[in-house]
This record gives structure tokens, C-alpha cells and sequence, in this order.
């Protein structure tokens, strides 16, 4: 991917126009053309036709790319009500925003924490980012996708260190 990326970048610059004779600028100005016809010109008509047919390749192979990735963040469902396909985000996309942030909070708040009560909060507050589109008071999904995480975090948490301040954490006896 990144031999790809830097394969784009250096195909996506410039030509260096030098010809006296073109009619579009010249004299080491960077410009949207390629002139082949003057006596500077760092192309003819043959190197020009291999670079396209280059171009043409490193096209094909970054969409077969830009599809694949594609393809991991997104995939469409069928709407539960009308049938009719729909996109949607990838779980993939969701877990891995799931487990930055569980590390973050974990770094940043490491216990005892009042889990049930994190929990609690971040279900409220999932829920009223979901009410807010359903009423027309925002139309912001990633408002809702961020909820939705911090409430995948906090169950995380609930789930492998329980709430130590209700004196409810995994032990020997509880986990057989």
C-alpha cells in the first residue's frame, strides 16, 4: 500500500516544461500540459505514450486498492423495513475505535472507577445523540458513533474489571 501511495504521489507531480517553443508558458514554469513538439522538450511522442500506459496501470491498481479498502469500512445491509440496500460503517472501523479509546481510558482514568455509573451516563447520552436526529436537532452521525463507543468502552471495562467501588470485581470464586 504505502509502494503504491508513493508510486501515486510521484506520478501526480508535474512536468517541467523547458521549450522555448510551447505556446502554453515554458521556461521551467509547472504547468497542466506536456508539450512534445520543441527542441527542450523532456518528452516525445513515444516516452509520453509509456507514460500513460504507466499511468493507465498505476490507475487500475490503485482502484482495485481504493475498492478493497472500501470494502472494509463499509458494506451494505438491507434496511430492516423497506429491503432496500443500504450502507453502512464498518464493525471493523467501530471495534478499532472501540480499543483506542479503552486504552486511552484506561491510561487516563485507572480505577477504582464508578463503572456502572460511566455506564449508565454514556447509555444517556447514546441515547440522546439518537433522539436528537430522530427530532431534527442534529444531523450529526458521528455524534452518535462516538456515544456508541464510549458505551463499548465502559461495558469493556464493566466486563474485566467490574466496579470497585460497589465492591463487584472478577475473582477466583466469580469466574469459574
Amino acid at each position: 500500500m504505502d509502494d503504491l501511495v508513493e508510486r501515486l504521489r510521484k506520478a501526480s507531480g508535474c512536468f517541467l516544461c523547458n521549450c522555448r517553443d510551447c505556446e502554453r508558458g515554458g521556461m521551467g514554469e509547472l504547468h497542466d500540459h506536456v508539450c512534445t513538439q520543441g527542441p527542450d522538450c523532456k518528452l516525445n511522442v513515444t516516452k509520453l505514450s509509456q507514460v500513460n500506459s504507466g499511468l493507465r496501470i498505476l490507475c487500475g491498481q490503485s482502484a482495485t486498492e481504493i475498492a478493497r479498502l472500501r470494502s472494509k469500512i463499509t458494506r451494505t445491509v438491507k434496511h430492516p423495513v423497506t429491503g432496500q440496500p443500504q450502507l453502512t460503517l464498518s464493525d471493523d472501523m467501530f471495534l478499532q475505535d472501540v480499543k483506542t479509546e479503552l486504552a486511552k481510558a484506561c491510561s487516563k482514568f485507572p480505577g477504582p472507577n464508578p463503572t456502572i455509573a460511566a455506564l449508565a451516563e454514556e447509555a444517556g447520552e447514546l441515547s440522546q445523540a439518537m433522539l436528537h436526529i430522530r427530532e431534527g436537532k442534529s444531523n450529526d452521525w458521528w455524534a452518535v458513533w462516538n456515544e456508541a463507543v464510549q458505551v463499548a468502552v465502559m461495558a469493556a471495562r464493566a466486563a474485566t474489571e467490574g466496579d470497585e467501588t460497589l465492591g463487584v470485581v472478577p475473582k477466583a470464586e466469580n469466574c469459574q
